[in-house]
């Protein structure tokens, strides 16, 4: 019930840092690793502009809860959005390392 307003209100934001913030906690959250909380905020990632902190929130679901493997697209599609080839790889050779495991 509280999803729709709560990835209304971070898509509104301005600042990359604070969505940074609010995405995280998510990311620690106990629905952190439900398909649909993970696509949402893998689509929220995909309108930040800072490749830090698209990689920083990618990385904390990664570190947290794992990647779903239906929405496991949906994270290689928010890292392909990145223009830094060095936090893009961070990103994706986090998921390879995680999937091995």
């Amino acid at each position: 019930a509280v999803r729709q307003p709560l990835f209304s209100a971070v898509d509104t934001m301005s600042s990359d840092y604070e969505k940074r913030r609010v995405l995280t906690v998510v990311a620690a959250s106990t629905d952190g690793g439900a398909a649909e909380i993970q696509r949402a905020v893998f689509d929220s990632v995909g309108l930040m502009r800072s490749d830090y902190e698209r990689a920083e929130v990618l990385l904390s679901f990664v570190r947290s809860s794992g990647i779903d493997s239906t929405s496991r697209s949906a994270f290689v599609a928010a890292a392909e959005r990145m223009t830094s080839s060095h936090e893009q790889n961070r990103v994706l050779g986090a998921l390879v390392r995680s999937e091995r495991r």
